[in-house]
Parts: structure tokens; C-alpha cells; sequence
């Protein structure tokens, strides 16, 4: 028999893996090629300059879940590229901190990739932009 959970339990889901404080940080990183479901085949930026986002994983940053959906409740702004264009930006992996492993927990796809050309203007995810949904 198939099943569901409920809605609320999807925003606890949600609500304790952001803006729980625990880790205290994530790392968001760009990707040009999005990994499948177990995580193989993403490829992230590699060109020089990049660096992943470090956002405190609080509840300004991780406002509470409503609907089975977290969003950021801030604007989130990567380096702007240096003499390297990064391509074409797909998607934002949400990682645990780099001295906690740096696995990816989820993947927000955006909805229209992003083209990061060289000595351009910083990466910006408006205010409630990186959705993420729990099933």
C-alpha cells in the first residue's frame, strides 16, 4: 500500500534540516550539470574564483516551511566571477559544511539557468528565489 506524510510533517522535515542551527553553517555550491538522486554526475563550477556560499543556517536565512516548501529569507550572493566564465548555472547544491564531509543534502533546479560570464556581476538568489520542496 502506498502512503504520504502529512504536510506538517513535511515542514518539520524541513524546518529541522534549515534554520535549525544545527549544522550552524551550509555551503551552497553552483552547478553547471546537475547530480542525479544519488548524488553522482553534478558538476560544479570549477573556475578560478569560484567559491561555494557559506549562509548560516538560522531562521533569518531559513524562515519556517509552509506547504512542504522552504525558501531563503535573504538575498544570497556568490563572489562575482573573475577572468573565468562559469557557465551556464543550473542549479544550487545545499551542502553541509566542508569540515563536515561538503555532502550535498539537497539540489534547488533553477528554473532558468543562469549564464555567469567572465568579470560579470556577481551570482544573486532574491529573497525567496531557492525553493526547496519535501515530499
Amino acid at each position: 500500500m502506498a502512503g504520504f506524510k502529512m504536510i506538517t510533517r513535511c515542514n518539520e522535515i524541513l524546518d529541522d534540516e534549515f534554520g535549525s542551527e544545527s549544522p550552524a553553517t551550509l555551503e551552497l555550491s553552483c552547478f553547471t550539470t546537475l547530480p542525479d538522486a544519488a548524488g553522482a554526475g553534478g558538476v560544479e563550477v570549477g573556475a578560478s574564483g569560484y567559491a561555494r556560499l557559506s549562509v548560516p543556517n538560522d531562521a533569518a536565512n531559513w524562515p519556517a516551511a509552509a506547504d512542504a516548501l522552504k525558501m531563503n529569507g535573504q538575498e544570497l550572493v556568490f563572489v562575482a566571477p573573475g577572468a573565468a566564465a562559469w557557465g551556464y548555472i543550473v542549479g544550487i547544491g545545499i551542502r553541509m559544511p566542508a569540515a563536515q564531509g561538503g555532502a550535498v543534502r539537497r539540489v534547488a533546479v533553477l528554473s532558468v539557468p543562469k549564464q555567469i560570464i567572465a568579470n560579470g556581476p556577481a551570482l544573486r538568489i532574491p529573497i525567496g528565489a531557492l525553493k526547496i520542496r519535501e515530499a
